[in-house]
């Protein structure tokens, strides 16, 4: 009698309980979660935000991926130059420069989440936010050493299904990952290169997301010597002196260019690198081995992209030219799909 007693009550305190934590739940108090950011930090984070704004378009791409995109409610200026790629931005509310975004705008959206890099916005924006009951997490989402374990820090935030299609994306850049690197073995020569980030001059350092990418494709990237720089101003006659038998040139598209727009604006930009004055002698500048990648595909969650592209120019007669493309549709019609 007393074994059933003891029994009874124990299976009654824990109905209790459980009771107390639903009716807690469906009184709409938040449930809370810990991510580890960029920086190593341990936030806090609201489950489950019904409203969040990315403020990179990494950011926007690893939402949709996870399966979240209805919950986004505003993007910044340079995201609304992605139309074309990414219809659903064509909705949303322009909040203006992604560094510098109209703060007014963006609490009257009433976001619960705001997803942006680890230094921009600066770290005011913290506290211009946090009356307004927004959380602010940093994460980069753009170095692909880092991109994975970031994006499954952010599935945390919602349901079981964002946490398997964050596995399924991890499991889809692993697979091209390991296919390139165990083609490329075959090559014959280790190539040089030099990575000009965004501008003239600017180079990119070992922490860029480019730079990840040469790695993987086991390339020299003289770059490599500013340790934990993403980029690094020059003198131009650094270049000449590293001799490189390859120029990348990261290049920003922000208008909402067609295919034959980038294209012309890609063969200008490579056309204005090989005009330097002092780099006539330079292998890459001789032999016409400059190719200039989209920033977007340069690290970020379309990064395999870039390094399908780029293995393609260091390793012509391993990878051809157009399986990029393969790859993209197989990308789009995996995870991003139903976004638009």
């Amino acid at each position: 009698m007393s074994i059933f007693l003891y029994k009874f009550g124990i299976i009654t305190l824990v109905n209790f309980f459980f009771v107390v934590h639903m009716a807690g739940s469906l009184s709409g108090e938040p449930t809370y979660v810990e991510i580890i950011d960029s920086a190593g930090r341990n936030i806090m984070v609201k489950t489950n935000p019904d409203k969040i704004v990315p403020l990179s378009i990494s950011a926007m791409e690893i939402i949709c991926i996870l399966g979240q995109s209805h919950r986004i409610v505003g993007t910044s200026q340079y995201m609304k130059g992605h139309v074309i790629t990414f219809p659903l931005l064509g909705r949303l509310p322009n909040l203006g420069h992604a560094y510098t975004p109209n703060l007014e705008m963006l609490v009257a959206l009433r976001p619960e989440l705001i997803v942006t890099w680890i230094t921009n916005p600066g770290p005011e924006l913290e506290n211009q936010l946090r009356p307004f009951g927004i959380d602010v997490l940093r994460l980069n989402l753009s170095r692909s050493d880092r991109l994975i374990q970031e994006t499954k820090q952010l599935a945390k935030i919602f349901d079981e299904k964002a946490q398997k299609r964050a596995l399924q994306y991890e499991a889809f850049c692993l697979k091209h990952e390991t296919l390139i690197k165990d083609r490329i073995k075959s090559r014959k020569f280790k190539p040089t290169l030099v990575i000009e980030q965004t501008f003239k001059d600017r180079v990119a350092g070992s922490a860029a997301g480019v730079s990840i990418l040469a790695k993987i494709l086991d390339a020299e990237n003289y770059g490599d010597v500013f340790k934990n720089e993403n980029a690094v101003w020059v003198d131009p006659e650094w270049v000449a002196r590293m001799n490189p038998q390859y120029i990348v040139g990261v290049f920003a598209w922000r208008r909402n260019e067609s295919e034959n727009e980038r294209l012309e604006m890609a063969n200008k930009t490579r056309d204005g690198i090989m005009a330097r004055p002092g780099w006539s002698d330079i292998p890459a500048v001789k032999n016409g081995h400059i190719w200039i990648i989209d920033v977007d595909l340069a690290g970020g969650a379309r990064y395999i992209l870039g390094l399908y592209q780029m293995a393609h120019f260091l390793y012509p007669e391993i990878v051809a030219q157009d399986e990029w493309r393969t790859v993209e549709a197989e990308y789009f019609a995996t995870f991003l799909d139903d976004i638009n």
